[in-house]
């Protein structure tokens, strides 16, 4: 929680670092950008995920040794970040080639994703990476087991390959799959669809990019094995896996196809986590799905499966 204790915490938790524009938690570490562009992480290093040149664990950030930072995403053991130059350096570990170089067991100091200059934003799931780039084209690397680089293939690749999409806004990265919002407003997943979280009505895996069916999408956000969008009119819709009610439509069953998110309007912003999601509405935070760790926030542990109100903001 980077707040100087190793404690699970129901209710939110004060980290010091003032003038936060960008914050990101993957599996065991979290990352933020200040408005100054400097980047602090903290939590599990055991694979060098901070960027400290060292495996020692953290409970309260520590800066990386980074120039002016965009845009950070954390993986499930690896953190990428854009450069305002354009660039990408990633860190962390890098067994499926997924900080973008040769494989190896690990780099604990950032290192330079070869062959992309003009990248806008990047997005890291569990060992694969993908990035935006200035002409609105995507490129993935690392792990593609379940097809999750989009390029046709399950072989790994440490070099950045191509999917096959449209001008897209924004992609994220979910443990095995991967979505992107393209220009249209329309939403296109690949990967792992065990649990239908590709969204396309079924259960195979996608090697290339899939239609699912949504238009008006304004946000895009994949949890570990699970999607959400939020809609321009404000509501929401997510597919795949249900335990714990992380789809927040009052059930525990998995959907394969988008599926409303209840008691949920004026929504602007969603975000999905391995077992529980959250979305900004105005002025208040509404999380559901699992909470044994305390982490919907709502000042005890139990499972929601409808959005509940987040304490604190």
């Amino acid at each position: 929680l980077g707040n100087g204790t190793n404690t699970d915490g129901d209710v939110p938790a004060l980290v010091d670092l003032d003038d936060v524009v960008q914050v990101e938690a993957g599996g065991d570490h979290t990352c933020a950008i200040q408005a100054d562009a400097d980047l602090w992480c903290w939590g599990r290093n055991d694979f060098g995920q901070l960027g400290q040149g060292d495996r020692q664990d953290t409970n309260v950030p520590v800066p990386v040794d980074l120039p002016a930072v965009a845009d950070v995403s954390v993986g499930g053991e690896h953190t990428c970040a854009v450069l305002i130059a354009g660039s990408i350096r990633c860190f962390g570990r890098n067994d499926h080639g997924q900080l973008g170089i040769t494989r190896s067991a690990f780099e604990d100091r950032p290192v330079t994703v070869s062959n992309l200059t003009t990248t806008t934003s990047v997005t890291a799931g569990y060992a694969h990476t993908c990035a935006v780039l200035d002409n609105m084209s995507v490129r993935c690397w690392g792990r593609n087991d379940s097809g999750q680089l989009g390029n046709n293939s399950r072989s790994d690749s440490s070099t950045p390959v191509r999917p096959s999409l449209p001008p897209t806004s924004a992609v994220d990265a979910g443990v095995f799959h991967t979505c992107a919002a393209l220009a249209d407003t329309s939403v296109s997943c690949w990967g792992s669809n065990a649990y239908g979280q590709v969204g396309d009505g079924g259960s195979q895996d996608r090697l290339v990019p899939t239609a699912v069916g949504l238009s008006s999408v304004a946000q895009l956000d994949t949890g570990a094995y699970h999607s959400c969008a939020v809609l321009t009119a404000g509501t929401a819709r997510c597919w795949g896996r249900n335990t714990g009610g992380r789809l927040g439509d009052g059930t525990i069953v998995d959907r394969d196809t988008p599926t409303k998110v209840a008691d949920l309007s004026a929504a602007t912003a969603i975000a999905g986590g391995a077992h529980h999601t959250c979305a900004v509405t105005g002025a208040k935070v509404m999380c559901w799905g699992t909470g044994g760790s305390g982490q919907l926030g709502t000042g005890n542990r139990q499972d929601s499966l409808r959005p509940a109100l987040a304490l604190g903001f």
